[in-house]
């Protein structure tokens, strides 16, 4: 993917918990970004809705999960514009 960390979950996980422990060490909160299955979007939710329903599963959320149990779990996540049909 172009827009994500990568596609393994746990590769994903290290290295956003290595970006939050960063910016907490200098006393800045991190926001996880965006909703699991945004990275994937084809379309840019900047000019409109993106619809995920073709290619979210589940497994989005393995990233998510195992960073916000790390030591510096981010203080939020930034949502999007986003479309899920399921």
């Amino acid at each position: 993917p172009k827009r994500a960390y990568g596609t393994d979950p746990d590769c994903i996980a290290a290295y956003a918990a290595a970006f939050v422990s960063g910016f907490a060490s200098a006393g800045i909160l991190c926001s996880a970004k965006h909703f699991p299955g945004h990275g994937r979007s084809v379309s840019d939710s900047h000019h409109g809705v993106a619809d995920i329903s073709a290619h979210w599963t589940e497994a989005e959320l393995a990233p998510f999960a195992r960073l916000f149990a790390s030591a510096h779990p981010p203080a939020m996540v930034m949502m999007g514009h986003l479309r899920l049909d399921r």
